[in-house]
């Protein structure tokens, strides 16, 4: 149980983001869905930088309707 319980600390750990990250994302400019190439069976995500990479995650989710369908904060979402 103990290690567990430390396996979960950590995990929780690398799974959230400090604040400055967040609002640094927060401020980010959201490329569209054909600027980032997202629809190209050609589309390679790691030739992405990480920036762009975090990008195109909010893009797909706003694409797909996720923060609405699930009634996610966009605020969380970014």
């Amino acid at each position: 149980m103990a290690k567990q319980r430390v396996t979960l600390e950590v995990l929780s750990y690398h799974a959230s983001a400090q604040e400055e990250e967040a609002i640094k994302v927060s401020r980010m400019l959201i490329p569209s869905t054909t600027a980032l190439h997202l629809t190209s069976l050609r589309f390679n995500d790691f030739s992405l930088d990480e920036d762009m990479m975090i990008r195109g995650c909010i893009r797909m989710f706003l694409d797909l309707d996720l923060i609405e369908r699930f009634h996610i904060d966009y605020k969380v979402c970014k």
